[in-house]
């Protein structure tokens, strides 16, 4: 009996550690695309671990670099990938919230990819993302990419904002109801902000 009982505590430390070398694998992958991004061309960037989740409709996160490593408000955030997911919205000396894509405070100039249209990324009414303020006669297609337009200092041009998911005119609306898909942050361990000149 006693041997039963060891074999079962066996299992399941096992099964921990088991569980514990996934995550440390996930992370590694993680920082091995971290390492290979390269900073926009006149900014630096900071990586930084995401702390948790710090609103109630999971619009924030809490990543752990501050004001006392050049990180200012309205500093761009990215994967490792260089796709932007949010921007920071308060900081202190050591930690940072930042208000991802789907916050409500967020908006970002962007601009569809190979094309001269320009408009205002945030979030809609039931809580998607949208891209406003585009002509109707704009010429734009699901799958197409979002940009980040360049106009605010602080955010580089041509990060990607996400993909076009749905483009239409709709009766009445002066401009294109353009709705976007924007990455999800869940897997994620590690971002970058982006900051000044090095």
């Amino acid at each position: 009996r006693r041997t039963q009982e060891a074999l079962q505590e066996d299992v399941a430390r096992l099964t921990a550690a088991a569980r514990d070398l996934a995550v440390c694998r996930e992370e590694n992958d993680e920082l091995k695309t971290l390492v290979q991004y390269a900073a926009p061309r006149g900014f630096a960037t900071l990586s930084a671990r995401i702390l948790a989740q710090v609103h109630e409709e999971r619009t924030r996160i809490l990543i752990d670099q501050g004001y006392s490593r050049g990180v200012t408000t309205g500093a761009a955030v990215v994967t490792g990938d260089g796709i932007m997911v949010g921007r920071v919205q308060a900081l202190d000396r050591e930690f940072s919230v930042v208000a991802l894509l789907t916050d409500a405070t967020t908006a970002i100039p962007a601009r569809i990819a190979g094309s001269a249209f320009e408009g205002i990324l945030r979030r809609d009414t039931q809580g998607g993302i949208v891209l406003d303020l585009l002509p109707l006669d704009a010429v734009i297609a699901p799958g197409d990419i979002v940009l980040t337009a360049g106009l605010d200092e602080r955010v580089p041009r041509d990060l990607v904002l996400g993909t076009v998911r749905i483009a239409e005119r709709r009766a009445h609306a002066p401009f294109l109801h353009v709705e976007v898909s924007a990455i999800p942050l869940a897997l994620r361990s590690f971002v970058f902000v982006i900051v000044g000149a090095p």
